[in-house]
């Protein structure tokens, strides 16, 4: 009784029941009572053992509460709460991928999709977190590459991949608002870049200056486009043509005006001020 060995008290009881006459005694009966018990004991084990084999989850639960009810604790019950406590770990990791999924959290999917995968769980929830990461994981590598483009300020780059991103749905982000900025700047650029080359074609000081000074305002200079520097070089071969012609046109105004009718010489500076003469060169006339 003390081992509760049910082998052992089924061979007592059965040698108590050959004895003649009769074996009467008050532990007859306890050792009656107790083989009923370990008789049901074994019963449940071996039901455990099926029900743990086949993870029939329903059937563990009750044969759990009947094991605690009679006090039962042997190795097919610990392996029971093991899995218990198993199916109880997945039911709460999956419930919490769904909800990182719908939240699109990306390091909670991460964490967990780590997590699952370790386990060895397996569910639509993990499928559906997966194709989760999938999108946001195309979702940061186009801005990644938005922003790289915008800090190489390719024109094309930054096009394609904002249509990139239009694609996949992204509307708004850091990365998107830079470069619309950006974009802003390089199209302010161009048109820059073509006014300075219309002005170059058209070989007018004053066009060349006002497209030069606007391309400045821009931050443009010939270190980073080299149509700002044929624009001054262009401005530096009309300046010296300017000069180069109105040294000349002086210096006949001064042969002519060589006598002393002063109202010839101050008709002459006029009509050579009117040309467009710098003063300079007009007041050589005088000397």
């Amino acid at each position: 009784l003390m081992n509760s060995d049910l082998n052992s008290l089924l061979s007592a009881i059965d040698d108590a029941a050959r004895m003649v006459p009769p074996f009467a005694h008050p532990k007859l009966d306890e050792a009656m009572r107790m083989k009923d018990i370990l008789e049901e004991e074994k019963k449940l084990r071996l039901k455990l053992r099926i029900a743990n084999e086949n993870n029939d989850i329903e059937q563990i639960v009750a044969l759990m509460e009947l094991a605690d009810e009679m006090g039962i604790v042997n190795q097919e019950t610990e392996n029971a709460k093991a899995l218990l406590q198993r199916v109880e770990e997945e039911r709460v990791t999956k419930l919490r991928i769904r909800e990182a999924a719908a939240l699109k959290d990306y390091n909670a999917i991460n964490f967990l999709l780590q997590k699952v995968s370790e386990m060895g769980i397996t569910g639509e929830e993990i499928e559906i977190a997966r194709e989760v990461q999938k999108e946001m994981n195309m979702r940061l590598a186009a801005l990644k590459n938005l922003a790289l483009a915008c800090n190489s300020r390719y024109m094309d780059g930054i096009l394609k991949c904002m249509a990139e991103c239009e694609k996949l749905g992204i509307n708004y982000a850091d990365e998107i608002e830079e470069a619309k900025r950006v974009k802003h700047e390089l199209e302010q650029e161009q048109q820059a870049i073509a006014t300075l080359l219309e002005a170059i074609e058209s070989m007018k000081l004053d066009v060349l200056d006002c497209a030069i000074e606007a391309a400045s305002q821009l931050g443009i200079s010939k270190q980073s486009h080299m149509e700002f520097g044929d624009a001054l070089l262009t401005r530096d071969a009309i300046m010296k043509k300017i000069e180069t012609d109105q040294k000349k046109l002086a210096l006949e105004l001064k042969n002519v005006t060589k006598g002393s009718d002063s109202e010839a010489i101050a008709s002459a500076i006029t009509k050579s001020m009117a040309a467009g003469m710098m003063p300079k060169y007009a007041a050589e006339i005088n000397t």
